[in-house]
């Protein structure tokens, strides 16, 4: 009989186990996001330039997109370059850092199943230490695939 009850809970785990894919506390990660939204607030900064790379993260037919370098000035964007070139690109949908901010309180409403620093990395969103932008994460909305989403801002200046 107790070796029938240890068959049952090992199975019990197993099927309870899994790979923990939405294994994240939602409060946590938006009491992130908030304190660290406050200490970019704080920083004060309205013109400053960074490299912004998004890339589908679940979506094994789609290209790379190309990283962008973007200017912001008064808290507008101002210019948006293919990363490293002089090649214009439209920034009517560039994102500001408080855009970036805005779009991942947002995401949090559609209730993701990952919301973490990467694909494989367990750890809350990544955030500057001095000036609190956001500098990686990664959304996975449902198991589906195609509806994830890999942001880093680098090169920030």
């Amino acid at each position: 009989m107790k070796h029938i009850v240890s068959i049952i809970f090992i199975a019990f785990l197993i099927s309870c186990g899994g790979d923990n894919n939405g294994d994240f506390n939602l409060d946590e990660v938006k009491a992130s996001i908030e304190a660290n939204h406050t200490k970019w607030k704080l920083s004060a900064l309205s013109d400053y330039s960074y490299t912004y790379q998004r890339n589908l993260g679940d979506c094994p037919t789609a290209d790379e997109l190309p990283a962008m370098d973007i200017t912001v000035e008064d808290n507008e964007v101002v210019s948006v370059f293919y990363a490293g070139t002089s090649e214009i690109l439209d920034f009517d949908n560039a994102p500001t850092i408080d855009t970036i901010f805005g779009a991942m309180l947002d995401s949090l409403s559609a209730k993701p199943i990952k919301f973490r620093k990467s694909k494989n990395d367990s750890s809350l969103p990544s955030f500057d230490d001095s000036l609190g932008y956001p500098s990686m994460f990664y959304i996975d909305i449902s198991s589906k695939d195609c509806d994830a989403t890999l942001i880093r801002v680098t090169d920030f200046y």
